[in-house]
């Protein structure tokens, strides 16, 4: 029943030490360039071995028909050649190392920016992962050594002007004339691939939210409209594509009949000068030779340069993404909280609508309070209890844990101290145990404990596997209401001083509400700081204070009974009908009680409330 960690090594943190960490790993990866090109100059050298072997077969062997210099020549060739074969594989071998540890290095800082991302403002930023993968696979490709063999083309540039002014002119032109092809590929394209890339982008982006919407699509028979307009802009993005394609195919035609040409030309001025007993047979083969070195990297480059150009948006696409503003600055761990919360005067204002979901929210809680917050549909009540975890960071003011602003403080260090149960349960794949222990590790018997206090130990061990048992994604193969008593086991697992628990029984039946009640209680002894987002008076009456929300402010504060003696207090703190606990006369009070347009953003309706804009699939 251990439960593991997510990924191999330590998650990680914002220290001063990774903050420009893309700098930091390209610094790393540039004295690596510098062993790369140092190996590539090696193979280089030894790749001279066939044109001077030539040569001396053609121009001494055959005229003096000397077996043993030939068997000698042969062999020295042969063992250059072995060495830089050895010395290619060796290179080919290191890149897709670097490529790899480029992966492991960049991957968990580009999920950790990406989670803050989303909660700044509320975009997926899962391209960002596509993308360093893509980076990595062209690292380890056969377009790296391409690149990493032309700085050494004049080597082969000066071997063509010592066997003859002419052939080096000539082989001068060649290398000019591809460097201008590839330069006027560049102009053409660059502008197209980088709108190819962003429209990419932008349809993958989409592809995600049809998928988290997949169950709204399907029920109302939204899939024709919704992927009709997904499929219009893949269209879009498949034509653009397709004519950067075609630009590259008609310039790596044009560039391999150029080579082609200018080796005919070679040919012709090396037989010309041949003729004129001014270089020999063996020297004009070594010359054709040399000009395939020296223009194979060119060919190469623009087979591949369509990668290349999308592998420079890339990396400006992460220069990009890390020089965002990080969420959290704070790196000094701080001391185990008491459980003192307070908010002052916090506003919030969602970035495109004019009217706050909060407006100078201004409380404090003792270590062990325990408050309620209630309150009608878009009141704010999801969004305040996030701002007082610090998921959400304040338009103005700040909501403080000790006097900490919660904002600010580091998240691997505070959440060790922080429970939450959010309103749609997130659970992973993974075991219950795994779930409840939040992926640490840890001994079994504090993710038992966490399951007795959360009151769920029972249902648990009930599982085919208790708690090792599989949940499957997102805890599919669990009820709604055991996904949200696995959910509370988890907020209280770790022996947390805040526990902040968002419409904790919207899923219970009569015994789970029951737990729930029991797992307050424990909550209170132990004087764990609690805060509920609830709709129910069955639980309102054990918390010690209440807080009325009305148009995203304050509209009563203080101890519950001080706060449930006024009878329109009563009717303020019910957002739904619950006709089981409340009065006829009160439903029809609550009836006539709607959210207003300004609010619309924080939208609970049946207990919902998601204080965002709904990121719509279509």
């Amino acid at each position: 029943m251990r439960a593991e960690n997510l990924s191999a090594g330590e998650p990680p943190v914002n220290t001063p030490a990774n903050k420009d960490v893309l700098s930091s790993v390209t610094g790393q990866i540039n004295r690596y360039a510098i062993l790369m090109l140092a190996l590539s100059g090696a193979i280089n050298l030894l790749g001279i071995t066939l044109p001077l072997f030539t040569m001396q077969v053609f121009d001494r062997v055959l005229a003096s028909r000397n077996v043993d210099t030939l068997f000698f020549l042969g062999l020295a060739a042969g063992l250059a050649l072995l060495t830089a074969a050895t010395l290619d594989g060796i290179r080919s071998m290191a890149v897709g190392r670097v490529g790899e540890w480029l992966m492991q290095r960049l991957a968990p800082h580009v999920l950790v920016r990406s989670i803050e991302r989303r909660l700044v403002d509320r975009t997926l930023r899962t391209e960002m992962l596509r993308e360093l993968s893509q980076l990595r696979s062209f690292i380890g490709g056969p377009g790296v050594p391409a690149i990493l063999d032309i700085p050494w083309m004049p080597i082969y540039l000066l071997i063509a002007f010592l066997i003859h002014p002419w052939v080096g002119v000539l082989s001068l032109i060649g290398m000019l004339g591809l460097l201008s092809l590839a330069w006027i590929n560049e102009k053409l394209s660059r502008q197209q691939m980088r709108n190819a890339a962003t429209l990419n982008a932008l349809v993958m982006r989409d592809g995600d939210a049809i998928m988290r919407n997949a169950e709204v699509i399907d029920s109302m028979g939204m899939a024709p409209a919704v992927v009709g307009r997904w499929s219009r802009g893949l269209g879009r993005e498949i034509r653009l594509q397709d004519s950067v394609h075609q630009r590259n195919a008609t310039m790596v035609s044009i560039t391999r009949l150029t080579r082609s040409l200018l080796q005919v030309a070679l040919y012709t001025a090396a037989a010309v000068l041949v003729l004129d007993q001014q270089i020999t047979g063996g020297a004009m083969l070594a010359a054709s030779i040399i000009m395939s070195r020296l223009l194979a990297p060119m060919e190469s480059m623009f087979v591949h340069w369509r990668s290349l150009v999308l592998m420079r948006e890339i990396y400006d696409h992460l220069a990009e993404f890390f020089a965002l503003p990080e969420f959290r600055s704070t790196e000094t761990e701080l001391p185990t909280p008491l459980g003192r919360v307070s908010a002052e005067r916090v506003s919030y204002v969602v970035t495109g609508h004019a009217a706050p979901i909060l407006r100078g929210i201004d409380f404090a809680l003792e270590p062990g309070e325990h408050l309620a917050i209630v309150g009608p549909a878009a009141s704010g009540k999801t969004t305040l209890s996030r701002v007082i975890l610090g998921i959400l960071r304040p338009t103005q003011g700040a909501a403080r844990l000790d006097g900490m602003d919660v904002s600010k403080w580091r998240r691997a260090d505070l959440g060790r101290h922080i429970g939450y149960l959010p309103q749609d349960v997130e659970l992973f794949a993974g075991t219950v145990s795994e779930n409840i222990a939040r992926f640490t590790k840890c001994a079994d018997a504090e993710i038992v404990r966490a399951g007795r206090m959360a009151g769920c130990h029972q249902m648990i061990v009930a599982l085919p596997n208790g708690y090792d048992t599989e949940i499957g994604e997102g805890g599919y193969l669990l009820s709604g209401g055991q996904r949200q008593q696995v959910g509370l086991a988890r907020a209280l697992f770790g022996r947390p001083r805040l526990v902040v628990l968002d419409e904790p029984n919207s899923n219970l039946d009569a015994v789970g509400e029951q737990a729930l009640k029991q797992a307050l209680s424990r909550l209170h002894d132990a004087r764990v700081t609690a805060i509920v987002v609830t709709h129910r008076q069955s639980l309102i009456g054990q918390m010690d204070k209440l807080m009325v929300l009305q148009n995203g402010a304050i509209s009563h504060f203080g101890p519950v009974e001080e706060v449930l003696n006024n009878s329109r207090d009563k009717v303020a703190i019910a957002s739904k009908r619950d006709a089981g606990q409340l009065a006829p006369e009160t439903n029809k009070a609550i009836a006539a009680d709607r959210p207003t347009e300004s609010n619309a953003t924080d939208d609970d309706a049946d207990g919902d409330e998601t204080d965002q804009p709904n990121e719509v699939a279509a």
